[in-house]
C-alpha cells in the first residue's frame, strides 16, 4: 500500500508513501442460551470504530482509471448478529445466522463529502443457512445457501460513473455443498486423513 504499484492501460494502483497506519477499537456483547431440545440461540451486539481507516479511493475515474489506498478519518460499524443451530436427528442438524451491520464514515478533514457514506465491501444484510449430515468419524457432508446485500465498493459511494458503469454490487445467494470423509489409519506417519469435496456456486 505504501509502495506498491500496478499500472496497465485501463488501470492504475497508485502507491502512497504518506500512508498513515490504521487503528481500530470493537466491542461485542453476546449472549446464548440452549435448551433440552438440542436448541442453540445466540445474540450478539457489536461496535468497531476505526483511526486512519485505510480505503481504496477512485482519484480519477478516466481512462485509465486511477486507485489509491488512502486514510479516509474515523469510520464505525454497528450492529447486531443472531444465530441457531439445532441437532433433530443422531446425524442430521441445521444452523443459521444473520448480520445487519451499519457502517458510517464519521471524520475525514481531507475529504468531508464522504463524511456519512458507508463503508466499501461492507452489505448492511448477510445471512447464512446451512443443512448438515455427519456420520461420527466417517463422514460429513454439508449444504449452506449465503446471501450477501448490496453494497457500495468504493468511499465515494459511487453508484454508477460517468461511463455507466456500475460500481456498487447488487444483492446475491451463493450455494455451496461439501463432502469431507473421515478415514482413520493405524500407522505410524499418518493417523488420520480428511478427504474433502467441495463446490463452491453451485449454480
Amino acid at each position: 500500500q505504501l509502495y506498491y504499484s500496478d499500472i496497465t492501460a485501463s488501470t492504475q494502483r497508485l502507491p502512497n508513501p504518506d500512508l498513515k497506519s490504521e487503528r481500530s477499537f470493537t466491542a461485542d456483547l453476546g449472549i446464548k442460551r440452549g435448551f433440552d431440545n438440542n436448541l442453540n440461540l445466540g445474540l450478539t451486539l457489536f461496535y468497531t470504530l476505526w483511526m486512519d481507516k485505510i480505503g481504496f479511493i477512485i482519484v480519477d475515474y478516466g481512462t485509465p482509471l486511477k486507485q489509491q489506498y488512502q486514510n479516509i478519518g474515523e469510520a464505525e460499524s454497528k450492529g447486531i448478529e443472531f444465530q441457531a443451530d439445532k441437532r433433530f436427528h443422531e446425524n442430521w442438524s441445521t444452523f443459521f445466522n444473520y448480520t445487519y451491520n451499519i457502517t458510517r464514515i464519521t471524520e475525514n478533514k481531507a475529504n468531508p463529502q464522504f463524511v456519512g457514506n458507508e463503508l466499501p465491501d461492507m452489505p448492511g444484510h448477510k445471512f447464512n443457512i446451512g443443512l448438515t449430515y455427519e456420520r461420527k468419524g466417517n463422514f460429513t457432508g454439508r449444504a449452506l445457501l449465503r446471501y450477501v446485500g448490496s453494497h457500495y465498493t468504493d468511499e465515494k459511494n459511487t453508484v454508477k460513473d460517468n461511463k455507466g458503469y456500475q460500481w456498487k454490487r447488487d444483492e446475491y445467494y451463493v450455494a455451496d455443498m461439501s463432502f469431507v470423509k473421515h478415514i482413520h489409519l493405524n500407522n505410524w506417519y499418518f493417523k488420520d486423513i480428511d478427504l474433502t469435496f467441495a463446490i463452491d456456486n453451485l449454480f
